[in-house]
């Protein structure tokens, strides 16, 4: 969604415009009840729970969608998922990848590192940013506290955390 919503913003394209519309539809209309996201259907039935993951990547592409049509409910799904991520997925002890684990003593991660995908953590952070730009100066303060965590594992490991980076040369 944030692809085919940026590509529509930057060249006008009322093709890349309507594939954005059509996933940000199933997004909104499908995966999302308007409190809790699904991770997928399978014959009708959700099945999977979502994750760190899944919430970052739905709120980076509905705030992409949401800076292409600069409609206000659109900034304020968006805002709602951010949300949503920041009370399931963040607690003093950093972050963690699910709601729930297999180990109760799970510790939170400082910073999630990046992989085949940008960090979830840096993703949410950066949509966190942009939406506290628009007048949320708590939720603004809360993604600066978190991206300046885990200054060690970016000191030590920069190549894993390029994403963190980025966000934090951003801020």
């Amino acid at each position: 969604l944030a692809a085919f919503a940026d590509a529509a913003r930057r060249t006008g394209s009322e093709t890349y415009r309507a594939t954005a519309r059509e996933i940000r539809d199933y997004l909104l209309n499908q995966l999302w009840d308007g409190r809790r996201l699904r991770r997928a259907f399978e014959d009708g039935r959700a099945v999977g729970a979502a994750a760190l993951e899944d919430y970052a990547y739905v709120a980076e592409g509905v705030l992409a969608w949401a800076e292409l049509s600069r409609e206000p409910e659109d900034y304020q799904r968006a805002h709602t998922i951010v949300g949503t991520a920041w009370s399931l997925f963040y607690t003093a002890a950093g972050w963690r990848l699910g709601e729930s684990s297999l180990l109760a003593a799970e510790p939170g991660q400082d910073i999630v590192a990046d992989g085949p995908l940008p960090s979830p953590s840096a993703v949410l952070i950066d949509a966190s940013l942009t939406l506290g730009e628009r007048g949320d100066a708590a939720l603004r303060r809360r993604a600066l506290a978190a991206l300046n965590s885990g200054h060690a594992l970016l000191k030590d490991d920069p190549f894993w955390y390029a994403t963190h980076v980025a966000v934090g040369m951003r801020a």
